[in-house]
């Protein structure tokens, strides 16, 4: 039996911020990147939503990826609060030293399993901050 919801005409749902919050949380779960924390009101979640408040879920995707790809060398991978830093870390950079990921956008659907659209798109941007938030895409 199928579950069906009615919506009155009046009613809308913006699915993006939802569909925002589940890329994230695909990146975590995919390759456990919360380590030993992986309960959504531990501090792990509580760091990875300070990044996406101060920088762009966009580009805290990116840093991820790039983060992932580096850290491969190192045997087991850093997860938890030890990889978020490093995260931080290259966001900082990114800001500080005006540079972009290096990532191409199919490097990243390859790592990530990801469209890489939303993602890239905060490099067009004109405010990167904002990028990649809901309403910012035509379909």
């Amino acid at each position: 039996m199928m579950l069906q919801i009615q919506l009155s005409p009046s009613m809308t749902i913006d699915p993006w911020p939802l569909i925002l919050q589940q890329r994230l949380r695909h990146l975590v779960d995919s390759y456990a990147l919360a380590g030993k924390d992986p309960k959504p009101t531990g501090p792990f979640s509580h760091r990875l939503e300070h990044l996406v408040n101060h920088y762009s879920r966009a580009m805290v995707e990116l840093a991820i990826a790039e983060t992932l790809l580096e850290g491969w060398q190192e045997v087991p991978l850093v997860r938890g609060l030890p990889f978020l830093s490093q995260v931080q870390e290259r966001l900082q950079a990114w800001q500080m030293e005006s540079r972009t990921p290096y990532l191409t956008p199919s490097q990243f659907q390859s790592i990530t399993g990801l469209d890489a659209l939303l993602s890239f798109s905060c490099l067009l941007s004109e405010n990167p901050r904002t990028a990649a938030q809901s309403g910012d895409y035509p379909f």
